[in-house]
């Protein structure tokens, strides 16, 4: 029989560790619930939606796997953790919990063959800004080189930015500005390199 597609009660737990965890409880058209929960980019059934579960047992079925999630991430942590690596459109990224300055999130990123993420377009931004909320978290982009010429860490040409312009950035605030972060609220600034901040690094699906 096929799922009732009406009613649908939706569990979004907050980041554990490194990613999103999402689950549902489904109504099949027998009476019966299902739960399904949302993991590196795709939807999974757990158990036979047509089995007889009740919404209780399927609510606390929820409940164990996203501690069964918690479980698994606390004990993978870092950017070597496979499971910690997220799929989106073609690329794998890298949401850390951890803190450093805009050159050691590099060099942690290298060490798994990627870089700081670049930006491509407004779509890339907001799912990156969705992963990274409510942190200040840095993103691939600085003037190290060249001051005013801002450039993704990979090479990659610069054509799509999205600066906080109100607060008319990029200002070189007291002249020490050179790295770039993406604020909570979606846009970005430049700051200090030295600053710590979680990071965000990108490769290549493999």
């Amino acid at each position: 029989m096929a799922l009732i597609s009406v009613f649908r009660l939706f569990f979004y737990m907050t980041l554990f560790g490194f990613r999103v965890f999402g689950g549902c409880v489904e109504a099949a058209s027998d009476g019966s619930f299902c739960t399904r929960y949302f993991r590196d980019g795709k939807w999974i059934t757990k158990g036979n939606c047509e089995g007889g579960t009740t919404i209780d047992d399927a609510v606390a079925n929820l409940r164990k796997l996203a501690a069964e999630e918690e479980k698994v991430v606390s004990t993978c942590p870092g950017v070597t953790c496979l499971r910690a690596w997220k799929n989106w459109n073609g690329k794998r990224y890298y949401f850390s919990t951890e803190g450093a300055s805009w050159l050691n999130a590099q060099e942690n990123c290298r060490s798994v063959q990627a870089n700081l993420v670049t930006i491509d377009d407004d779509t890339e931004n907001s799912y990156v800004h969705s992963n990274t909320i409510p942190n200040n978290t840095w993103i691939g982009l600085s003037d190290r080189v060249t001051e005013r010429s801002f450039e993704w860490i990979d090479g990659t040409p610069l054509s799509y930015t999205n600066w906080n312009e109100p607060s008319n950035e990029p200002n070189d605030s007291m002249g020490g500005e050179d790295c770039v972060e993406i604020w909570s609220f979606v846009t970005w600034n430049d700051i200090n390199c030295n600053d710590t901040r979680q990071y965000v690094c990108e490769k290549d699906h493999e």
